[in-house]
């Protein structure tokens, strides 16, 4: 069974192309690419213009969609997560961040929430998995191995791998900070959980690579404060011009893992990220 891929982003042009190229290896089970350009002013349009390019030998077409609109009271990140996965055709959906980069475990772990999603009576609408973020620095061998790397944030298992139809999104988590997902389809009411061992990460199957300039990472800490206090009624307007007029609190600081993924073999070989 092939599966649809999608991902929003915002001027992450090399973010996709690393995302994207990783998923060569697993091309066998994918329908389509599907990229969301969320308001982008860098050269996302023309990575995706390569990267269609880099699909089309295997069959698979990207698409690509914009959308202009900044988050605010009526548009928020809970709604662009939604456009996203509805924008696929598949029966199940894959949403994937822009800056995640998969490895040669990715296969085992779509495998097993295909098996969880399709089986027959199936209550699940979508499976979970934890997703190690990895902070200001990555590097790989000329094979793809994890050589070096900054410090580790470990992400929770909210829904990745998912039921179309039977998926939605609202801005409900932690007083409207997270977007939260939830079934519309009474006959899949459960959640799978995939990594369930300690640690809890399914192997070599993928990271993510917050490496990032200072300036937009502190522009990502105001994101979560800016849905809670705009839904609140304390804020108006828009994400991006509260950001300039220096109006939104940060959100507080990320806890760090002891985990080392040294070793861990990415579909990304000679690789080099740096902050």
């Amino acid at each position: 069974m092939k599966v649809s891929f999608v991902v929003h982003a915002y001027n992450e042009a090399e973010a996709l192309r690393r995302l994207v190229r990783s998923s060569l290896p697993i091309a066998d089970c994918l329908a389509e690419w599907v990229v969301v350009d969320h308001r982008s002013h860098d050269d996302t349009v023309a990575a995706c213009d390569e990267l269609a390019r880099d699909l089309a030998p295997h069959g698979i077409p990207l698409r690509y969609l914009f959308e202009g609109r900044d988050f605010s009271a009526g548009f928020t990140f809970a709604d662009l997560r939604q456009a996203t996965v509805k924008a696929a055709t598949s029966e199940i959906v894959v949403l994937h961040d822009a800056d995640f980069i998969l490895g040669r475990g990715y296969r085992s772990l779509l495998h097993a929430g295909l098996a969880k999603l399709t089986a027959t009576g199936s209550k699940f609408y979508g499976c979970g998995y934890n997703i190690p973020v990895i902070w200001s620095h990555l590097t790989t061998d000329a094979t793809g191995v994890i050589v070096e790397h900054g410090p580790v944030w470990l992400h929770g298992r909210p829904p990745r791998i998912l039921h179309r139809e039977a998926i939605a999104y609202q801005q409900i988590g932690n007083e409207g900070m997270w977007e939260q997902a939830s079934s519309t389809d009474v006959r899949r009411i459960k959640r799978a959980h995939l990594t369930r061992r300690r640690p809890a990460l399914a192997p070599e199957a993928l990271v993510s690579v917050n490496a990032k300039p200072a300036e937009r990472r502190a522009l990502r800490h105001t994101m979560c404060t800016f849905h809670r206090d705009v839904l609140a009624g304390r804020l108006h307007g828009e994400w991006l011009e509260n950001y300039r007029a220096g109006t939104l609190e940060a959100k507080e600081p990320y806890v760090f893992s002891e985990i080392s993924l040294r070793g861990w073999q990415l579909h990304a070989p000679g690789l080099e990220v740096v902050a």
